[in-house]
């Protein structure tokens, strides 16, 4: 789900995955445009909820170094598996 505000410049897009392999499959999938359109935005905030695996984390580490991306592992709530 993304929203933008063409005034501000700004847009917000919300993903969720319950699986890491979705996130894999996505980038999979969407990198080819994506690429194109990140060549016009900048990532201000990127929040990862929840833990990943070492392939995801790895391809976040960059913006997790910088500051831009932050995970907040869970410690508590229903999950139905």
């Amino acid at each position: 789900m993304t929203f933008g505000d063409e005034q501000r410049m700004l847009a917000v897009s919300y993903q969720l995955y319950r699986y890491s392999t979705a996130i894999l499959e996505h980038w999979r999938l969407a990198d080819p445009y994506i690429a194109r359109v990140i060549e016009h935005c900048i990532v201000a905030e990127f929040q990862i909820h929840d833990e990943r695996d070492t392939e995801v984390l790895a391809r976040m580490r960059p913006m997790l170094d910088e500051g831009r991306a932050t995970l907040t592992p869970r410690i508590s709530g229903f999950v139905r598996l």
